[in-house]
């Protein structure tokens, strides 16, 4: 008898909580318009819903003189941005795709003071929301042009793969990936939140590159370098090596190739992972795999590693 009246309170427990969520659904689904995709305003944080979307199919071309250009500055919230250095007198962009958002990208091209300005959202007024895009945006630039380049986009990538010489480039990207090929400059800024970054055959006297969640991979690299991924790997190849190197990870490992000729102070250091150095270096300070404080050859050059929880490796090319 006393297991009846339990097993009906049970019951009737579980029967209110249906009708409490069922009511809840209810009320999500006359909010949101029905079946609809829902998206964060990126302005506001305000939720909205794509009943209050359109659909838009975009194709429009400008262009405009490189003479007395000091930088190009690149920018669109979605688009992918594509640089194409090319044998060509002026800069010419086409934006083309679609997007399903609460505006409509206009394209934008302008030249103030020395800086050509390239945007997608310039004429943008007021709060936005996006919820599906395969915008492109193209940037064909002559490749003589040897000034300085910025480009930034939030949830698109950035691509820059023929040969061209710069002096200041900085690619930022919120959630998509940083490719770069054949590059010559002399201070690379790279960042990315959650995309991978890799590069090609590159050539600085300095680069910055941080990357929260993603992959950091760089091959065929040469010049001082400051890289950083809280939870990415992160491997680097110098094709000729004559610099200073600092190289952080949180959760991801760090491999580091040089060539057999290489010369350097070598600081290395892991809280839970391992650390190795194929390097014959004269060690100053070892604690068991965790530390290594070594020189090969001359100190002139700095190579400094630390990982918390992951693995760090110096080899030889």
């Amino acid at each position: 008898m006393f297991e009846n009246k339990n097993m009906k309170k049970v019951v009737i427990w579980l029967t209110s909580i249906a009708i409490i969520c069922f009511g809840i659904g209810f009320l999500i689904f006359n909010i949101t318009g029905g079946n609809k995709k829902v998206s964060i305003n990126i302005n506001t944080g305000n939720l909205l819903n794509s009943k209050d979307s359109k659909q838009y199919k975009l194709d429009d071309k400008k262009s405009g003189s490189i003479n007395g250009i000091s930088e190009v500055s690149i920018e669109s919230t979605c688009a992918d941005i594509n640089i194409i250095p090319q044998k060509r007198s002026d800069v010419k962009v086409h934006m083309y795709g679609s997007i399903d958002g609460t505006y409509e990208p206009k394209l934008y091209l302008n030249i103030s003071d020395g800086i050509l300005e390239i945007s997608t959202d310039k004429e943008r007024t007021g709060s936005f929301s996006i919820f599906s895009s395969n915008l492109k945006l193209d940037i064909f630039i002559p490749e003589n042009y040897n000034k300085s380049l910025k480009a930034a986009t939030s949830s698109g990538s950035i691509s820059l793969k023929n040969k061209i010489s710069l002096k200041d480039v900085s690619i930022i990207s919120t959630s998509g990936s940083l490719n770069l090929k054949d590059l010559t400059c002399e201070n690379l800024e790279g960042k990315s939140t959650s995309g991978a970054v890799s590069g090609n055959s590159i050539i600085v006297n300095s680069a910055d590159i941080n990357n929260t969640s993603g992959t950091i991979n760089l091959s065929e690299f040469k010049g001082d370098l400051n890289g950083e991924t809280i939870s990415g790997k992160i491997t680097v190849d110098y094709s000729d090596f004559n610099n200073n190197v600092e190289l952080k990870s949180i959760s991801g490992n760090i491999e580091l190739d040089l060539p057999g000729t290489s010369q350097f102070k070598i600081k290395s250091k892991s809280i839970s992972g391992k650390i190795g150095c194929k390097f014959p270096v004269a060690i100053e300070s070892s604690d068991k795999g965790k530390e290594l404080i070594g020189t090969m050859g001359s100190d002139r050059n700095k190579v400094i590693l630390n990982t918390t929880s992951g693995n760090s490796f110096v080899d030889i090319k």
